[in-house]
């Protein structure tokens, strides 16, 4: 037996006494099934949400420390790689600048950005 069909016999079981109970009694439990339906919020809806909640408020200062301290780690880690990444690719080239025999000169040249990003093409 399912559960539909376990909720199916205790429904008629329940029915089946109703008849039986004074009409005062039959009133309270239907204004008693109105007020519980209108608060049942419908299902699958919103379930990740009151999880989290639930689970928030049951760990407590361990989250509330846990989460900003966690997001500060992972902006520092972010701006530390940036950093490194945008210092490597400035170190490169000015390695590759100096270890080419370049006269001084060459670097006041008007053209020699030209010429920089013509070179930086033509390396494998």
């Amino acid at each position: 037996m399912n559960q539909d069909d376990l909720a199916r016999r205790i429904v008629q079981h329940l029915d089946a006494g109703l008849e039986e109970l004074p009409a005062a009694v039959t009133e309270r439990l239907l204004a008693a099934r109105r007020e519980a339906l209108r608060h049942a919020r419908p299902a699958g809806r919103g379930t990740l949400r009151v999880w989290l909640r639930d689970w928030v408020s049951a760990h407590g200062v361990a989250v509330r420390v846990a989460v900003p301290a966690a997001f500060a780690a992972a902006v520092a880690a972010g701006l530390f790689y940036w950093q490194v990444v945008s210092h490597h690719e400035g170190v490169e080239l000015d390695t590759a600048l100096l270890a080419d025999e370049l006269p001084i000169h060459a670097y006041t040249d008007p053209e020699f950005d030209t010429w920089l990003r013509h070179s930086s093409h033509e390396q494998p």
